[in-house]
C-alpha cells in the first residue's frame, strides 16, 4: 500500500486577527520557543510584551518581531527568579499595555 504525502502547514492554524485586541506576555520571549511564540502571537495580532534576563536581546527581539509582523511589541528585562524584577516587569506591562490576556511562562 503507498500512503498519500500530505505538505506540512507551515503558517499558524488560526485565523488571522484571532488574538486583535489581546496583550500576550511570553517569558524567555528574547530567543528559541519563547520567541518563536511571541511571533505567532504577534503575526494572529496580539499586542506582545516579551522578557528575559538581556536586555539587547530583547531589543534585537523586540524589532525582528514587530518588523516582519508590522505590530508593536514590547519589553522589559527581568529576571523571573527574583520577585521584584518580575513586579517591575508586570508593572512596566499594565502601564503601557494594560493587563494580560494570555500568559505563556516559558522561561
Amino acid at each position: 500500500m503507498v500512503w498519500p504525502t500530505f505538505q506540512p502547514k507551515v503558517t499558524a492554524m488560526l485565523p488571522a486577527d484571532s488574538f486583535k485586541g489581546k496583550v500576550a506576555v511570553v517569558t524567555g520571549g528574547g530567543t528559541g520557543l519563547g520567541f518563536a511564540m511571541a511571533t505567532a502571537l504577534s503575526e494572529l495580532g496580539a499586542k506582545v510584551f516579551i522578557t528575559s534576563r538581556k536586555e539587547d536581546v530583547l531589543k534585537a527581539a523586540a524589532y525582528s518581531i514587530s518588523s516582519s509582523t508590522g505590530n508593536d511589541v514590547l519589553y522589559h528585562a527581568a529576571d523571573v527568579r527574583d520577585p521584584e524584577s518580575v513586579k517591575k516587569a508586570i508593572d512596566s506591562l499594565v502601564e503601557r499595555a494594560g493587563l494580560p490576556d494570555i500568559v505563556i511562562n516559558n522561561a
